[in-house]
């Protein structure tokens, strides 16, 4: 397999130029725009993203940036989450590269639009990113130009619109085009720059850094039998590999320590048990057939997303046959195949019954089966993600195809490639509408309390119950309004088992969680218990309490409902001296006083009021 294409001889530009960048600018955020659309003008009150996992994200964009310039802290731990304690953010999806590139927007426009217009602009990078990719291998700019959109709007990449690490695919796309133009001509430049995107990838995304790692062993073994065969001299390329290795080790070094420590300290933590993570399959029909709208769908599923895209497909195939004689065509094919084989997960089936159904036994087994137990790739989560990799070398291989018909005289004119053109976007638009594109989640209204704790000047924390995970999503976003340290918990990827404890541990916790249990305790132990919590509150400096339920709370208390919470929230503040609950604003004198009904709260937490009722 030869890493290069010789251009042909009417192609005897080596880049695209600023005309075809800047038109390729102008389509994908065209493009962007429009199958977006209504996103454009949306982007302050609603966010790109899963429910739980949107204002998580957010958070991720709020915190890199104000530990690091306003603060001065480490941005990979956090005493925000988990106060006092704190938590590591290294086995976090914390996403910390492309919060740092939002942050100068942030800054100028606010911490919501700059998160849903820079999901929007990976759409014109990742285009731009293919299309350089694609003329270094073809030779061809209204290729590069139109399989640049092919791939920016692929489903693969759709579907991770959902997760703002996954999104940034752009950057795995540009680090490979430095390994193609490395193998033309070895430099240090190329080495370098394919190092500190590698090191970008590292604080962006555990995957994406282990795709580009894959990859990287794939082309080095594709390149050294390359010069075996042809006896091409070896130290020009090695000298590159070897900038590019160390430049990365030095870019990825500070997070690898901090990921060691945490390591070396609570010990390696996963998720293996998640039932939607591991042994997925997604069948091969939904690969290769059309998926119908699903009506009334909350969002893209993954198996609704795996669709390739009749466009993408009749373009390989028209390869297949007018380029199967050349040995890049057929590296970029076998790449697409092998990384998509593992996208279907550990078995092979042409259908299921339902979307909701796994296939853990029925179907030919795949090698996907035994990645959940092998070191590191084990924590790719889910074998979708495979095709993170794959697509963009499927649509690679497809441009042979597309060169192919762009070069046939009857397409060679003006109006021959505008008709042509308009087939690939007509073809490209009808392979996006399969699958209904995820919608920007509207923002949730911002209680009066939030307000109230951003404007407190006092050096204390805020506990939220229930929260991060098992809570309200919403907790995540209004953190980064009201920037207090959250007591005991926070939203985490991950969660090691140190604080895991810490939740557990917690008096105030349990009092909350298992109030009807304190139904039976003596008057005696209550205020004993009341005492335990006050010191708690002493101890992490708790300032506020944001209690919350939703409809599927499984762990609210039917005394605790009684208090006929308003938007869902009770909002509180707890100096520590006196605790005063805001519930409806009939009551609060009642509280505040000391009238309040008994009958209104659960003993537990009635004995803690009393006790701090002043004197």
């Amino acid at each position: 397999m030869e890493p290069s294409s010789p251009p042909p001889p009417n192609r005897t530009d080596d880049s695209l130029g600023w005309r075809w960048l800047t038109g390729g600018v102008l389509l994908y955020s065209l493009l962007a725009v429009v199958f977006t659309y209504p996103a454009i003008a949306q982007l302050d009150s609603h966010l790109f993203g899963a429910r739980r996992d949107a204002p998580m994200f957010l958070w991720n964009s709020w915190w890199g940036p104000t530990a690091l310039f306003e603060w001065g802290q480490n941005p990979l731990f956090t005493t925000h989450l988990f106060h006092p304690l704190g938590a590591s953010l290294t086995i976090h999806t914390h996403s910390l590269f492309p919060g740092l590139l939002m942050a100068p927007l942030a800054a100028v426009a606010g911490l919501v639009p700059s998160f849903n217009l820079g999901i929007l602009l990976t759409f014109v990078f990742s285009g731009l990113a293919m299309a350089l990719l694609v003329f270094d291998v073809v030779k061809d700019k209204r290729t590069a130009l139109w399989i640049g959109a092919l791939y920016a709007f692929g489903h693969h990449r759709v579907s991770m619109i959902l997760f703002l690490n996954l999104i940034q695919t752009h950057l795995l796309v540009f680090f490979v085009w430095t390994l193609w133009r490395g193998a033309r001509s070895p430099s240090r430049g190329w080495g370098i720059a394919g190092g500190v995107l590698a090191g970008a990838l590292a604080y962006t995304s555990y995957n994406l850094l282990l795709f580009a790692i894959l990859f990287s062993t794939w082309w080095v073994v594709v390149v050294s039998l390359r010069c075996s065969v042809k006896r091409e001299p070896w130290i020009p390329r090695v000298r590159q590999w070897a900038w590019v290795a160390s430049v990365a080790a030095l870019c990825i070094a500070p997070l690898a320590w901090e990921t060691w420590q945490e390591i070396d300290a609570h010990g390696y933590y996963a998720t293996k048990t998640d039932s939607h993570t591991y042994n997925k399959t997604i069948p091969l029909s939904r690969f290769l057939l059309r998926n119908p709208l699903q009506e009334g769908a909350a969002g893209v599923r993954l198996i609704d997303a795996s669709f390739l895209g009749y466009t993408t497909m009749l373009l390989v195939l028209t390869g297949m046959f007018v380029a199967w004689r050349r040995r890049s065509f057929w590296f970029w094919t076998l790449t697409a195949g092998a990384f998509l084989v593992f996208a279907l997960g550990a078995r092979l089936s042409w259908d299921i019954p339902s979307p909701q159904d796994r296939l853990e036994l029925a179907g030919f087994p795949l090698p996907y089966q035994w990645i959940p137990d092998l070191p590191l790739l084990g924590e790719l989560r889910n074998p979708h993600r495979f095709g993170l990799i794959g697509w963009p070398a499927l649509c690679v291989a497809a441009s042979f195809g597309l060169a192919w018909w762009f070069r046939r005289s009857a397409f060679g004119h003006r109006l021959g490639s505008g008709i042509l053109s308009a087939l690939v976007l007509g073809g490209m638009t009808f392979d996006f509408l399969q699958v209904p594109f995820p919608k920007l989640r509207p923002l949730p209204p911002v209680p009066e309390v939030i307000q109230q704790i951003a404007d407190d000047d006092r050096d204390c924390s805020v506990f939220e119950y229930p929260a991060g995970r098992l809570g309200n999503p919403a907790f995540s976003y209004f953190e980064t309004i009201h920037e207090k340290p959250v007591y005991g918990d926070g939203q985490l990827a991950r969660l090691p088992p140190h604080l895991e404890s810490m939740r557990k541990e917690s008096i105030l916790r349990q009092a909350l969680g298992q109030a009807s249990k304190a139904q039976s305790f003596k008057k005696r132990e209550l205020v004993h218990l009341a005492e335990e919590i006050s010191a708690e509150v002493r101890d992490a400096r708790l300032g506020w309490v944001l209690l919350s339920w939703m409809d599927s709370d499984p762990l609210a208390d039917p005394d605790l409902k009684a208090l006929k919470i308003m938007d869902k929230v009770i909002r509180a503040t707890l100096p520590v001296d006196r605790v005063v609950f805001q519930v409806e604003p009939q009551v609060v004198t009642e509280w505040a006083t000391g009238k309040l009904d008994e009958r209104l709260a659960s003993p537990c937490l009635y004995a803690v009021y009393r006790l701090n009722l002043p004197e």
